[in-house]
C-alpha cells in the first residue's frame, strides 16, 4: 500500500510540476561560475551523508569565499553541524513537515546553484525549483529531470558512490583533491563518550565496537556470529565490547550479549547520534554490517572491518582509508543476477560468512592494534 500510494504521489508530482515549468524553466548552467551561495542536498541515512562527505568538502574548498548550505536529514543534523565546511544547516524533517518551512529559507538564501547529492523523490527537486535556486544539478535517473539545468548519469556498475556525488560537483566546478570520508568531533562529545565508557564499562582492555544493526535484513550478518567474534576477543585480547544498537535493535543486542562474558555494554538508542560518534572514536576497532555505522567509523579514521552483503565494497566499500578492510564473498557463493536485495529470501551472501574466517582476519589485520602495546590508541586519526 506504501509503494502504491508513492507511486501516486509521485506521479501527481510529476504532473504538476509539468503544468507549472513554463512559469520559470530550468537556467542553463554555465561552462564557469564563480558561484556565491550554494545549496546541497543530502536529506537521507546516515550512510549517505558520510559518503557525500567528499563532495561537500570538495566545494568549500574550491569556492572558499561561497556560502554554502547543506539540506541534510534531521536524524544527522548534530553531526552535520559540526562539520567546518558547512555555513548553513537546512534540516528536513520529512516530506510534509519539511515543505514549507525549507521553502521559506531556500526563498530567503537566494541561491545560485543546488546538487542533489542524495535526495528523496518526490519532494526534493521541486523544492528546490519552488524555492527559486538558480541552476540545479542531479542524477538523471529522476521523473523531474525537466526541472533540472544538468543531469549526470546515474552511478554505474562498478563506480564507487563517492566518485558518483564527485562528478555531480564537478558538474558546477568543484575540483576534488581527495576521496575520503570526514566526520569532525568537538572535545565535549569525546569528553562525555569517556565518562560514559568509565560508567558502564571499565577496564583497561581494547575498546571494539560491535555494530549488528543494518537498514534491512539482507545486510545483517547472524548477531550471534557478532557475538561469537567477540567473545573471541574477549579471550584473546581481554576486549571491551561495545555493542551499538538503536531503540528498535534490542533482539539483536541480547542475541549478541549471550555468547559475551560480562564485559560489553549496549547502547540500545540511549546515546545520540553524536554520541556513538564519540564512542567509536575511541575504539581500537570497529567491526559491523554494511550500515550508517560503519560508514561513520571510516569517517572517524578508526580501523574498520565491514561485513559485506549484496552491496560490495566497489560501490560502498572504504576508500583513502588507512586501517580497513571488508569481507565480501557474493561472487563466489551466489551467481543470482540482478540481485534480489531486500526481497531475497536466502542471503547467502552474508550467512555463508563464517566467524572464524572473521576472527583470522581481525587477528592478521588487527593484532597489532588490539595487543596491550598496540599502536592506534583511542581518539587517533579523527577528521
Amino acid at each position: 500500500m506504501s509503494q502504491a500510494w508513492n507511486r501516486l504521489v509521485l506521479a501527481a508530482t510529476v504532473g504538476l510540476c509539468r503544468t507549472l515549468r513554463p512559469l520559470r524553466s530550468p537556467r542553463p548552467l554555465p561552462d564557469s561560475a564563480d558561484w556565491r551561495r550554494i545549496v546541497l542536498v543530502q536529506n537521507t541515512g546516515l550512510g549517505d551523508a558520510l559518503l557525500s562527505s567528499p563532495a561537500i568538502r570538495a566545494v568549500r574548498l574550491s569556492f572558499p569565499e561561497a556560502h554554502l548550505a547543506v539540506i541534510g536529514h534531521q536524524r544527522q543534523a548534530g553531526l552535520l553541524a559540526l562539520s567546518p565546511h558547512i555555513d548553513q544547516l537546512m534540516i528536513y524533517r520529512g516530506k510534509a513537515k519539511s515543505f514549507r518551512p525549507l521553502l521559506r529559507e531556500l526563498r530567503a538564501g537566494r541561491f545560485e546553484v543546488g546538487v542533489v547529492l542524495h535526495g528523496n523523490d518526490p519532494e526534493t527537486i521541486p523544492l528546490l525549483w519552488a524555492g527559486r535556486v538558480g541552476c540545479l544539478v542531479a542524477d538523471a535517473k529522476t521523473r523531474l529531470a525537466f526541472l533540472l539545468s544538468r543531469t549526470l548519469p546515474s552511478i554505474q556498475p562498478g563506480q564507487h558512490m563517492v566518485d558518483h556525488r564527485l562528478d555531480l560537483v564537478r558538474a558546477i566546478g568543484a575540483r576534488p583533491r581527495d576521496r575520503r570520508l570526514e566526520q569532525t568531533l568537538d572535545q565535549e562529545s569525546l569528553d562525555l563518550a569517556r565518562k560514559q565508557l568509565d560508567d558502564h564499562l571499565p577496564g583497561e582492555g581494547p575498546l571494539v565496537a560491535l555494530a549488528p544493526g543494518g537498514s534491512a535484513a539482507f545486510k545483517r550478518w547472524p548477531a550471534e556470529r557478532f557475538g561469537r567474534v567477540g567473545r573471541f576477543l574477549q579471550d584473546r585480547y581481554g576486549a571491551r565490547i561495545l555493542i551499538l544498537t538503536g531503540p528498535g535493535e534490542t533482539g539483536l543486542a541480547e542475541t549478541l550479549a549471550r555468547e559475551l562474558k560480562p564485559a560489553h555494554w549496549a547502547s540500545q538508542g540511549r546515546v545520540d547520534l553524536v554520541g556513538v560518534a564519540g564512542l567509536l572514536a575511541l575504539s581500537r576497532l570497529c567491526l559491523s554490517n554494511d550500515s550508517g555505522l560503519f560508514h561513520l567509523a571510516l569517517a572517524l579514521g578508526r580501523p574498520t572491518l565491514g561485513i559485506m552483503g549484496a552491496e560490495g565494497p566497489s560501490s560502498y566499500g572504504p576508500v583513502e582509508a588507512e586501517r580497513a578492510e571488508t569481507v565480501f564473498i557474493r561472487p563466489r557463493v551466489c551467481a543470482r543476477e540482478p540481485c534480489l536485495r531486500k526481497n531475497c529470501p536466502d542471503p547467502v551472501c552474508l550467512t555463508a560468512i563464517d566467524e572464524t574466517a572473521v576472527q583470522e582476519l581481525i587477528e592478521a589485520r588487527f593484532g597489532d592494534l588490539l595487543a596491550p602495546s598496540g599502536p592506534g590508541g583511542p581518539g587517533k586519526g579523527l577528521a
